[in-house]
């Protein structure tokens, strides 16, 4: 007999894998093909797109429950107004670019050690110099019977 206390469920589903695009100007298909030939990155063309549509609009739209979640990602590529040549009818093929100065990828880092920076501090003397001068108090005439 188990007790139902100590089960533990793990979460469902595979580990996310990460996306790669390419350098310049690209379409989804040629992020997908940059992911599975050039990176052996075994993803499937769906996960590209809302990877690449999801960058490029700064959020995605995420379903629990029947409840749609807007939840917020890094904005790191921009659609251009270009469209990529295609004789085909159908959806026209959107370029994407990279945005000049975004973060590369986030890969886990082992974290260094913090080494506080050494400067080199020379210690300031002052001197306070008082602004009033002790009153001169004037002795009365000497009452002392006693000479010095």
């Amino acid at each position: 007999m188990s007790n139902a206390k100590s089960v533990v469920k793990g979460k469902a589903g595979a580990p996310a894998k990460p996306i790669y695009v390419p350098r310049g100007k690209f379409t989804v298909e040629q992020a997908y093909q940059y992911n599975v030939t050039e990176k052996a990155n075994k993803v499937c063309k769906l996960t590209v797109r809302k990877y690449v549509e999801s960058s490029a609009a700064g959020y995605r739209i995420v379903k629990k429950n029947g409840v749609a979640k807007k939840i917020r990602v890094e904005k790191i590529l921009t659609l251009l107004d270009e469209v990529a040549k295609k004789e085909t009818a159908g959806r026209p093929n959107f370029l994407y670019v990279k945005v000049a100065g975004a973060p590369a990828p986030k890969v886990a880092k082992t974290p260094k050690a913090v080494v506080p920076a050494v400067t080199a501090t020379v210690p300031v003397i002052t001197t306070v110099v008082p602004d009033v001068t002790p009153p001169v108090v004037a002795s009365p005439a000497n009452t002392d019977p006693v000479s010095y």
